[in-house]
């Protein structure tokens, strides 16, 4: 339907521009004379012409950007506000040739005005809180890679870890992995946020009495930034203007790191200095700062060379499929390596894993996740509904704080209770749901926690009946 509408807007417009050529051919050459001598009939046909080519461009930029909402009542205005720029395109055309032009009386011309008026406002509300939703979407999406990235590396033994496999061997033979030590300060803008998250790792130097810094940044953009350099120095100069300020004599080393996985290949120089246009003045050069940056490139890493640790290597396999359609298919064999693994640790990666692949991969869902780990981790499958459960819960306080803070709780607690009821005992019949629904907050709380160890709708109706007495 909606390809339909959008076809028909592209040729109704091509069709109106044709007509508002042969009307303006039609008007200099074939009733010009008329229409210099008769002011009223000038100004008339000259207005209907405009508002013709204002009609075909209108259609024209609806044919060619207008995206049919899959919400009913948004499509619902978008086909009314389509239907009536298609009848104010016809009624400004039957204006021109058929209205009297001597009146100063002219419904249609008006009618024609009215219509498409209200046709455009009828898409533009239908799309505007639909572009607020897409934005809060895609902050959230970004969120999510910024979360998981500093859950996972966020913990020195895997970004020891990586550092270890990874990072150049003439300098990780110069590094104490043992000794790295996470410093809690952020260095990205704030206006940098939701496309990069950082992590400073302080570590000292084996040979030396001095310290370094390791400095990740994850760039969750979809395309690489060629300006990533220029970036860097910025937090560079700024860490190091607070050590300069913390009374330090001499300013520590930092090695940055960035990690990529957008889908185009990261083919921007690493060098700061290939951002400088000296125009082959090689005199120039010494005068300008120079460093370079290390890449991980996951978008070209072949999935034989991601190694490490099983949390490691999945994480770095997750992040570099995250946007993939097939990428539930591959959660069994991303996870094959966890297989060794277990206890509170596992939980806390299948929790972060699941809430990161629901966030930001819009083809696989929490409870598509949660099938896969109840076959996989079947002993940490109740554990990490639990955990999901909490967070679940969290984020309706955070809602609530937009629609009443009790009122946000009780939204998503029994959001949360339907999802985990679904996922244990199958699709409840309405008169539960409903019943559901009218429990307070506390005992929607507890629900969460008890349906864990349910293992059919007997269980449930046993709850609901235990509340009652």
């Amino acid at each position: 339907m909606g390809g339909q509408t959008r076809t028909v807007h592209l040729i109704v417009g091509f069709f109106v521009i044709a007509i508002f050529l042969l009307t303006g051919y039609h008007m200099k050459f074939h009733i010009h004379e008329l229409m210099e001598a008769n002011d009223r009939l000038r100004f008339s046909l000259r207005g209907n012409h405009i508002y013709i080519l204002l009609l075909a461009l209108l259609n024209l930029s609806l044919g060619a950007y207008m995206k049919v909402s899959q919400t009913i009542w948004r499509a619902y205005l978008q086909l009314v506000g389509s239907l009536m720029i298609l009848t104010a395109t016809v009624m400004v055309i039957a204006a021109f040739f058929f209205e009297n032009k001597e009146s100063l009386e002219r419904p249609l011309t008006l009618m024609t005005i009215i219509l498409a008026l209200i046709g455009t406002v009828l898409h533009v509300l239908s799309s505007m809180q639909a572009n607020f939703i897409a934005e809060n979407v895609m902050a959230e999406i970004d969120n999510s890679h910024d979360r998981f990235f500093k859950e996972i590396f966020g913990q020195p033994d895997i970004a020891a870890d990586f550092v270890a496999n990874y990072l150049p061997s003439e300098v990780v033979a110069e590094l104490d992995l043992s000794a790295l030590e996470l410093v809690k300060d952020s260095f990205v803008d704030a206006s940098l946020q939701e496309h990069f998250s950082d992590l400073l790792y302080r570590i000292k130097l084996r040979n030396a009495k001095t310290e370094a810094f390791l400095f990740f940044l994850f760039e969750h953009k979809s395309a690489p930034d060629k300006w990533t350099a220029l970036q860097i120095l910025r937090y560079q100069l700024e860490f190091w203007e607070r050590e300069k300020r913390a009374g330090a004599k001499k300013l520590a080393p930092i090695f940055p790191i960035v990690f990529y996985h957008g889908k185009p290949q990261w083919k921007s120089p690493v060098n700061f200095s290939s951002l400088v246009d000296f125009h082959e003045q090689e005199y120039l050069k010494p005068f300008v700062p120079e460093y370079k940056y290390f890449l991980c490139d996951l978008s070209v890493l072949p999935e034989p060379q991601i190694i490490g640790s099983a949390f490691l290597k999945t994480t770095l396999l997750l992040m570099k499929n995250i946007r993939q359609k097939d990428l539930q298919q591959n959660l069994k064999r991303f996870w094959g390596a966890l297989k060794n693994t277990s206890g509170e640790r596992l939980t806390r990666f299948l929790v972060s894993s699941t809430t990161y692949i629901s966030s930001a991969n819009k083809f696989v869902s929490a409870d598509e996740t949660m099938a896969t780990i109840e076959k996989e981790f079947p002993l940490n499958e109740g554990a990490v509904m639990a955990a999901l459960a909490k967070d679940w819960m969290q984020k309706g306080i955070e809602k609530g704080i937009e629609q009443g803070i009790e009122q946000g709780r009780l939204q998503e607690a029994i959001k949360t209770a339907l999802r985990l009821l679904h996922r244990r005992v199958g699709i409840l019949p309405a008169t539960q749901v409903e019943q559901l629904r009218t429990l307070p907050l506390e005992q929607l709380e507890q629900l969460s926690e008890d349906l864990l160890d349910f293992t059919s709708a007997v269980d449930l109706n046993n709850w609901l009946s235990s509340i009652k007495k």
